[in-house]
């Protein structure tokens, strides 16, 4: 459990789980260097509220839609979109809305590449920036210096990776008030370790362990914000892929 603060001030004691599931298809494009990709996914979150906090569930369905480059098999730039529902409750037209993320690599030198990129959203307050530097070190380490993810990455063979750095999760939704609807961005930002292990039926097995940073509920249309103190979290998953 950590505690929920409103302006420096106790307002709950929370806990907080989630469920993400993914599937997509990848496709090869001509030239071999693109791949599009489709598929589904949902994002489940559930919060353990111990006092009169509303908000207990926020979820989304949504289709799944990229476009990838790739450089020497590794990528290089990608467009992804996710249009479905985001919403508390009940899935309605005005909870209707298409994330975007784009990210590009821009070569410097030798195995080092700067990256820019952007998220966008209908529910978010403002898009998020995406920057920073990519450092091949070697064939199986790689380093993220990049905003909001910075990473390293080290792949011991074709199937197993161990990635150590932040991750930034959550998304924007249409939430249920007492004043009728309003639109929220939740987030968590978590640093850990997380290892995948690739299995050759297409499906990766994931763990992670770490610390959440902070669990963010932004009401930025009725400008309050919600900030929950640190607390360790356990992750398991599973991806399916073709």
């Amino acid at each position: 459990m950590s505690r929920l603060l409103e302006s420096h001030q106790d307002v709950e004691r929370q806990g907080a789980s989630n469920i993400d599931a993914v599937f997509f298809q990848r496709h090869e494009l001509k030239p071999d260097a693109w791949y599009w990709s489709s598929g589904l996914r949902t994002g489940q979150y559930w919060f353990d509220n111990r006092g009169n906090f509303p908000l207990q569930h926020l979820q989304d369905y949504a289709a799944q839609f990229g476009l990838e480059y790739f450089v020497d098999g590794k990528p290089a730039a990608s467009l992804t979109i996710r249009p479905g529902f985001y919403f508390q409750t009940q899935a309605r037209l005005a909870s209707w809305d298409i994330p975007m993320n784009f990210v590009t690599g821009i070569p410097i030198v030798h195995n080092l590449n700067g990256v820019i990129g952007v998220s966008e959203a209908r529910f978010y307050p403002r898009p998020v920036p995406i920057a920073g530097l990519s450092w091949t070190i070697n064939d199986w380490t790689h380093l993220d210096a990049v905003y909001p993810e910075p990473a390293i990455t080290m792949d011991f063979n074709p199937a197993l990776q161990l990635r150590v750095g932040g991750r930034l999760i959550g998304d924007g939704f249409l939430a249920d008030s007492q004043t009728g609807l309003s639109k929220i961005e939740y987030y968590e930002y978590r640093t850990g370790a997380t290892v995948s292990y690739k299995l050759h039926s297409g499906v990766k097995l994931v763990g992670e362990t770490g610390y959440t940073v902070e669990r963010v509920f932004d009401f930025f249309d009725a400008s309050r914000k919600l900030q929950a103190n640190g607390t360790p979290y356990i992750h398991l998953g599973i991806e399916l892929s073709r």
